[in-house]
């Protein structure tokens, strides 16, 4: 969640001084789902279901407020955590996998 609410700021007028932050702690957390895999399937599972939910509202409502909950820094950092998450524990989960594949391709 602290990740999430930095990744808020990390837009490209200030992205000197918040991108090492994040990449930090995007490999932490990174290193951190990778130790556990049966607990961190759950956590993962419901930060990109949430992921997902604001791309498919953004996709069905086309308002200015849904489309902004998918096009601002903040969703791009936390999908890029998810797909560094994912891709560092691919050999365990297929089914996350799967659901990512269909949020990364716009499927939500």
């Amino acid at each position: 969640l602290s990740y999430a609410q930095r990744s808020k700021f990390g837009t490209a007028s200030n992205v000197t001084s918040v991108l090492p932050t994040l990449t930090f702690m995007g490999n932490c957390i990174v290193e951190l789902y990778t130790l556990d895999y049966a607990s961190a399937y759950q956590h993962a599972f419901i930060y990109i279901r949430q992921l997902a939910l604001h791309l498919r509202t953004a996709l069905m409502k086309h308002t200015p407020e849904s489309l902004a909950a998918v096009y601002c820094w903040q969703y791009i950092h936390c999908l890029k955590l998810w797909v560094a998450v994912l891709s560092a524990s691919q050999k365990k989960n297929d089914s996350l996998d799967e659901s990512s594949s269909k949020l990364g391709g716009g499927a939500g």
